[in-house]
């Protein structure tokens, strides 16, 4: 922690890192359909890849397609209010702040998908939750969260090339994981 410390936010590189965890995932279908939960122990060691491969999934009209779409890619992650839009805002904030660092918080990332399938406003959303470990900061960046949002340049990476095909070989192994019958809107967390 201490080398973090000297680095300043608006210089970090983003791409190679993947230091934060997913503890809890649910991609939901439709309301006539079933949620995809995969189990604890592989969301635990997921590798930077599968991030990407879920974020796909996330803005896949067909949850369970051994191949993501990417259909809602541009509505949700992309325009003046979509995931990327707030994400952006939340990073800014967090390259000039120094009053808190947060620990061990999460990130949900939500959208109406019923309403994505029939073409109108998903309403896409971002939340920040489970403030157990908040701490001062003393004058010092939270690094620690500014690395937490480098998932920012997978999420460019999908609107811009949504049929790259770097993920395509783990879908067959994500897609084992469970799937449950649910019903609900599409939800990451």
């Amino acid at each position: 922690f201490q080398g973090c410390k000297s680095l300043e936010p608006k210089n970090l590189d983003f791409t190679n890192l993947w230091n934060q965890r997913i503890w809890i995932l649910q991609i939901f279908g439709t309301k006539e359909s079933e949620f995809w939960k995969p189990e604890k122990t592989w969301i635990q060691s997921i590798s930077t890849e599968e991030v990407r491969l879920l974020l796909k999934k996330f803005v896949s009209s067909y949850t369970f397609a051994l191949k993501p779409d990417c259909a809602f890619a541009s509505i949700l992650y992309g325009g003046s209010n979509g995931i990327l839009s707030q994400l952006l805002e939340w990073k800014a904030w967090f390259e000039d702040h120094t009053s808190y660092h947060f620990f061990a918080c999460s990130i949900i990332m939500a959208f109406e998908k019923e309403l994505a399938l029939e073409e109108k406003n998903p309403c896409p959303d971002i939340k920040l939750v489970d403030f157990t470990h908040v701490f001062k900061g003393r004058g010092v960046f939270d690094n620690n969260f500014l690395c937490g949002l480098f998932f920012i340049k997978f999420i460019s990476k999908i609107l811009t090339t949504p049929e790259d095909s770097a993920t395509n070989g783990l879908v067959e192994d994500v897609h084992r994981s469970n799937v449950y019958p649910e019903n609900g809107s599409a939800l990451i967390y």
